[in-house]
C-alpha cells in the first residue's frame, strides 16, 4: 500500500515525494517519511486525492488503508465529472530524464527479446509449471491465533524463567515481547527460541526490576494478536535457611520379665 501512495503522488505530479539531491539522501527521506506537497504541481488536484496520498504515504504501517479501503475511498469511488484540467505530461518527461541522468549507460540494458516473445515471464500462463491454484480465505482467519497462550510466571530473584506459547497462522507471523512499552531484544538476558509453531522467551538472571506486565504481539500481513502475562519476582530471603538434621528417636530396651526354663543339675 505504501507503493501504491508512491506511485499516485508520481501519477499526480510528476515528481518523487523522497527524492533527494543523491541515493543517500533519498533513502534518509524515505526512511524518515518525509514528504509534502508540491503547491505548484498540485495546485490542479483535488483535496480527495490528496487524502487519499496523505492516508497512504504513513510510516507506521497499521495505520496505512488496506487495499479494500481504498478502494472505498471518495477519490475513487465520487464523482469528479467537473474536474477537467489535464495534468501536463511534460513532467513525466522532465522525471525519467532526470533518472537517466543518474545512469550513463541506461540505454546500454539488453532485453530478453525471447522470452518476452514468448511471454514466459507471465506466471499466469504457465499454471501447470508454477503449480497456480485459484483459492479463497476470510482475512479475519489469516491473522495469528494463540492455540497455546502464555501463562504468568513466577521466580525468586537470580533465577531464569521461561514463556511458551503456540501460534499458529496462515502466513509466517513474528513475535515481539515487549515490557514497559520498550521490545525485547534478542540478547544474552532475552532468548527468543521456535520450534515450527512453539515459541519460547526466556529471561536469565532475573531481577527486582524485571517484574510486571509483559505483551506478546502476533503479526503478519493479515493482522495480528496480543496476550498479556504477568512476572512475578520475589527477592532473596536475607538469610539463608538452616538445614537441621532429623533426629532419630531413641528406644529404651527393657530386660525380659519372662523367665526362661533351665534344666536342675544332677548333683
Amino acid at each position: 500500500m505504501w507503493a501504491v501512495g508512491v506511485l499516485s503522488y508520481v501519477l499526480l505530479s510528476g515528481l518523487s515525494p523522497f527524492a533527494g539531491d543523491t541515493d543517500v539522501e533519498t533513502l534518509k527521506n524515505v526512511k524518515a517519511c518525509d514528504w509534502d506537497f508540491d503547491e505548484d504541481s498540485f495546485k490542479n488536484v483535488s483535496e480527495e486525492a490528496r487524502d487519499f496520498i496523505r492516508r497512504l504515504l504513513v510510516k507506521n504501517k497499521e495505520k496505512r488503508m488496506t487495499a479494500h479501503e481504498c478502494l472505498l475511498h471518495p477519490w475513487l469511488m465520487g464523482d469528479h465529472s467537473d474536474r477537467t484540467t489535464a495534468i501536463d505530461t511534460s513532467r513525466y518527461v522532465k522525471m525519467r530524464d532526470r533518472i537517466r541522468s543518474h545512469y550513463d549507460d541506461f540505454d546500454s540494458f539488453a532485453l530478453p527479446i525471447g522470452r518476452l516473445a514468448e511471454y514466459s515471464s507471465l506466471r499466469k500462463l504457465l499454471v501447470d509449471k508454477y503449480r497456480i491454484q485459484d483459492t479463497s480465505f476470510d482475512r479475519r482467519q489469516a491473522a495469528p491465533r494463540f492455540v497455546i497462550k502464555p501463562q504468568s510466571q513466577f521466580c525468586y530473584e537470580g533465577q531464569s524463567v521461561k514463556f511458551y506459547c503456540r501460534v499458529i497462522a496462515i502466513a509466517t507471523p513474528t513475535l515481539t515481547w515487549s515490557h514497559a512499552n520498550q521490545e525485547l531484544r534478542q540478547s544474552v538476558k532475552f532468548m527468543k527460541r521456535y520450534v515450527g509453531d512453539d515459541y519460547y522467551f526466556v529471561i536469565n538472571r532475573v531481577k527486582l526490576g524485571d517484574r510486571g506486565e509483559y505483551i506478546i504481539r502476533a503479526e503478519n500481513h493479515y493482522g495480528s494478536r496480543e496476550e498479556v502475562v504477568f512476572l512475578n519476582v520475589h527477592p532473596l530471603p536475607k538469610q539463608a535457611p538452616q538445614y537441621k538434621a532429623e533426629q532419630q528417636p531413641i528406644r529404651r530396651r527393657e530386660p525380659l520379665s519372662v523367665q526362661m526354663w533351665q534344666e536342675e543339675s544332677e548333683s
